[in-house]
């Protein structure tokens, strides 16, 4: 985006949250996964006071995110939430959403290509995907 569009957004916005003081209950919260890309003005007093940050999850956690988005779909029986949880490390929760929805992706194809006979998710669709999300997120 061109730094002058960019920079009349952040002005339209400030003047926007700056008339939002005379109203009563109202609150803006505003979430970014680029802290370090903020115009510094959005931090002043009176506009967004208060940062929260929210870590990326841990292994338990990521385990936890992998059965949520595994829930409903088709997996192999021995899956291993642990070995996916533990292959992860540094995904976000949308990351493993990703990784789940190629994987899911994967097993179509596979059915659909004449190579499998029933859709399943295996733990090697899981792990390729993983692999493949770290590679597509290198420098």
């Amino acid at each position: 985006m061109d730094e002058r569009v960019t920079e009349r957004v952040v002005s339209q916005f400030l003047a926007e949250m700056d008339g939002i003081e005379e109203l009563t209950g109202v609150l803006v919260l505003a979430a970014t996964n680029r802290a370090d890309l903020l115009d510094p003005a959005l931090l002043r007093p009176g506009r967004f006071d208060l940062l929260v940050d929210v870590p990326l999850p841990d292994r338990e956690a990521r385990r936890d995110i992998f059965q949520v988005h595994l829930r409903e779909k088709p997996v192999e029986k021995d899956l291993d939430l642990g070995v996916l949880a533990a292959r992860s490390e540094s995904f976000s929760g949308a990351d493993i959403q990703a990784v789940c929805n190629q994987a899911a992706w994967e097993a179509v194809r596979h059915v659909i290509s004449g190579k499998g006979k029933r859709l399943v998710i295996t733990s090697e669709s899981l792990l390729k995907a993983i692999r493949g999300h770290k590679e597509a997120r290198r420098p």
